[in-house]
């Protein structure tokens, strides 16, 4: 690979896999929105309740939406920037290192610094996915009890 593009390729990478997150949390919120109006509406809410609740939502949910996808454009540079320096900088014991090495994929994934990006995206992706889960349980329930 060229050298150029061997620094370029992480940082558009953190980008998409940021631009994704980002509609995750989209449509998480969105998800939620709508379960809190369904269950609102099953409740016995009005249509004033149940619109003022859900704008309510929204504004709240893209707000921590959008501050968290503000924190995470920082996190996921970040972990492009700091690329692995090594066995001794992440406290890997010798036995780790061997076992991590063996494997040409995490040692390229190591080397260019998008093992760190990866493990941050599968750990941050989970809030968005799991709020939209619970929201869908939540208008289950919603349904079931209306």
């Amino acid at each position: 690979m060229l050298p150029a593009l061997r620094g370029i390729l992480p940082q558009v990478l953190a980008y998409l896999l940021w631009l994704v997150s980002a509609a995750a949390y989209v449509v998480a919120v969105v998800e939620l929105r709508s379960a809190i109006a369904v269950l609102c509406a099953a409740l016995g809410a009005n249509r004033y309740m149940v619109d003022l609740v859900s704008q309510v939502s929204l504004l709240l949910g893209g707000l921590a939406a959008f501050i968290y996808a503000v924190f995470l454009e920082g996190y996921y540079r970040e972990s492009v920037q700091c690329r692995a320096l090594g066995s001794e900088a992440s406290g890997a014991t010798s036995t780790q290192t061997l076992v991590f090495r063996r494997n040409r994929m995490s040692q390229w994934l190591t080397g260019t610094g998008l093992a760190a990006l990866l493990r941050r995206f599968a750990i941050t992706i989970a809030v968005p996915l799991g709020v939209a889960a619970l929201s869908l349980a939540l208008r289950e329930v919603a349904f079931a009890q209306y």
